[in-house]
């Protein structure tokens, strides 16, 4: 089975390309035959809050899970001082959105981690290893400019539903 992820509505508005060497215009319902869509399921659930941007928290998609990015920040609007606190918090919020929707910490499979500045990759790398312990999902730490709110710490990951 083939899966893909754009809408049928998104195929639909995308322009024709006949003339000028490019595909036929008829392509995209082409590219469609034989094929079965699989809808991406948004995961709600009381205990996850609604974002305030126009984005899901948790996104599942063929047993697979997409968490957003995550930031260190409480409910009362507060940020933890220091890079361990701030990733401890942003991993404890993972482990809650898995445990809401299917999965757990040892079935991450990958973890993007976004960070301000290089020089926090030790500190990182330790609280990220005291969470995972023997799992080690594949990884990337992004030095980036600033983060939202004034945080030191951003992350996003891919996790398996626990069948």
């Amino acid at each position: 089975m083939f899966t893909l992820l754009a809408s049928p509505a998104l195929l639909s508005a995308l322009p024709p390309s006949g003339g000028q060497g490019g595909a036929p215009a008829d392509a995209p319902a082409k590219a469609m035959e034989g094929r079965t869509l699989v809808p991406m399921k948004i995961i709600q659930h009381d205990a996850i809050p609604v974002p305030a941007g126009h984005y899901s928290p948790v996104v599942e998609h063929n047993g697979t899970l997409y968490i957003s990015g995550l930031l260190p920040r409480r409910e009362d609007g507060s940020i933890p001082e220091g890079i361990a606190a701030q990733l401890e918090l942003v991993l404890a919020k993972l482990e809650h959105l898995l445990l809401h929707a299917g999965s757990d910490r040892h079935h991450v499979l990958q973890a993007r981690i976004y960070i301000p500045d290089v020089s926090y990759w030790e500190a990182v790398n330790a609280t990220y290893a005291a969470f995972f312990g023997g799992h080690r999902p594949a990884r990337c730490v992004v030095p980036s400019r600033d983060l939202h709110h004034g945080c030191l710490v951003e992350l996003e990951a891919v996790a398996a539903v626990i069948a």
